[in-house]
C-alpha cells in the first residue's frame, strides 16, 4: 500500500501582506487551497546553454549558459460559507499585481525557503455555474519569478577591531547548490582589508586576492554586496564612496557546497573607538527543498 506522506506547508504572502496557507499543515484556514497539477512551482529555472560550432568542427563548443524566470501556472480552489465566497475571491485576487511581489513559502521538515513571484498574465476563473450557487471557484494564476531562486537562511559573521591596527578571522560557508555571493557591513572611521578569495582555484594568481577599502570617515559606515547585479558600495552618508575605490572590484563568489573556511580580515581604526565587521551569506537555492551535498 502506498504510504501517503505529510505535505510541505505552503503559504503566500500577499501584496497586501495577507498570508494564505494553501497546502500541508493549517490548509484552506483562510478559505484557499492550493489545486492540483501545480506547474513550476517545484521546478528548476529552465536553463538554455550557449554552443558554439565552426564550420568543420565536429561536435560543438559550452561557451556559457542562461538562467531564465520561473513561470508558474497555478490553480487554488476558493471556497466560502453563505454570503463570503465573494468576499474571500475577491480578497485573494486583490493580493497579486504585475509590479509587486507576492512571496510563497515552502515548508519542510528541514527548512523553509520563499521565491517572490508577480502577475505574468491575466487570470483566469474556472466554474461551471456561478459559483455562488456552490460557494466554491478555481482561480488560475499565471506567475513569474524574475529572480529565480528560493532564498533560505541568512548566516551573519562578525569581527570587533579595537583602535588602531588590528586583524582576526571570520568563517564563510557555502551550502546551497548556487554561487554565493557575500555582503559585507563595516563601521567607520577607518580603513578595512576584506578577502574576495578565487576558492575555485586557492593555487592561483586571486587564491589569496583581497580588497583594502578607502579611508572611511566619522559616519561613513559602508555596506558592500559583492552580487554583479546589485549596487557595489554604498555609505551611510550618502557620498560617493564608488568612485574612490578607483575601480577597483569584487570578481568571486563563494563556491556552491563550501564548507565553513576561515578567512581573514584587517583594520586600521581612527577615532579611538572600537569598530566592527559582518559578513552576512544569504542563501539561494535552484528548487525549494533539496541541493545540499549528500
Amino acid at each position: 500500500m502506498l504510504d501517503i506522506g505529510t505535505p510541505a506547508r505552503i503559504d503566500i504572502t500577499d501584496i497586501h501582506g495577507r498570508t494564505w496557507t494553501v497546502s500541508g499543515a493549517g490548509v484552506g484556514a483562510e478559505g484557499v487551497e492550493l489545486a492540483e497539477d501545480p506547474q513550476g512551482l517545484f521546478d528548476e529555472a529552465p536553463i538554455s546553454g550557449i554552443w558554439q560550432q565552426s564550420a568543420f568542427q565536429e561536435g560543438s563548443t559550452y561557451l556559457g549558459h542562461t538562467i531564465e524566470p520561473i513561470d508558474l501556472v497555478l490553480g487554488f480552489d476558493i471556497y466560502g460559507d453563505t454570503g463570503d465566497w465573494e468576499t474571500i475571491e475577491s480578497r485573494f485576487y486583490s493580493g497579486f499585481a504585475p509590479d509587486a511581489p507576492a512571496t510563497i513559502m515552502v515548508t519542510t521538515n528541514s527548512e523553509c525557503r520563499t521565491l517572490d513571484v508577480v502577475k505574468l498574465k491575466e487570470s483566469k476563473t474556472q466554474s461551471k455555474k456561478d459559483p455562488r450557487f456552490l460557494h466554491h471557484s478555481k482561480l488560475i494564476l499565471n506567475l513569474r519569478a524574475p529572480f529565480p531562486f528560493w532564498k533560505g537562511d541568512t548566516h551573519v559573521a562578525a569581527f570587533k577591531a579595537t583602535p588602531g591596527s588590528t586583524s582576526g578571522t571570520l568563517a564563510v560557508h557555502n551550502p546551497t547548490d548556487r554561487p554565493l555571493w557575500l555582503q559585507w557591513a563595516m563601521t567607520a572611521p577607518g580603513q578595512w582589508t576584506i578577502p574576495d578569495y578565487d576558492f575555485a582555484d586557492p593555487t592561483g594568481r586571486d587564491g589569496r586576492r583581497t580588497i583594502t577599502t578607502p579611508q572611511l570617515g566619522p559616519g561613513e559606515d559602508l555596506t558592500i554586496d559583492t552580487y554583479p547585479r546589485h549596487e557595489r558600495y554604498v555609505a551611510a552618508n550618502g557620498s560617493n564612496i564608488a568612485g574612490r575605490f578607483a575601480g577597483v572590484d569584487f570578481l568571486y563568489p563563494l563556491p556552491p557546497h563550501t564548507p565553513p573556511t576561515v578567512v581573514p580580515v584587517s583594520a586600521a581604526l581612527t577615532g579611538g573607538t572600537e569598530s566592527s565587521i559582518q559578513c552576512r551569506m544569504v542563501e539561494y537555492w535552484t528548487r525549494p527543498w533539496g541541493g545540499r551535498r549528500l
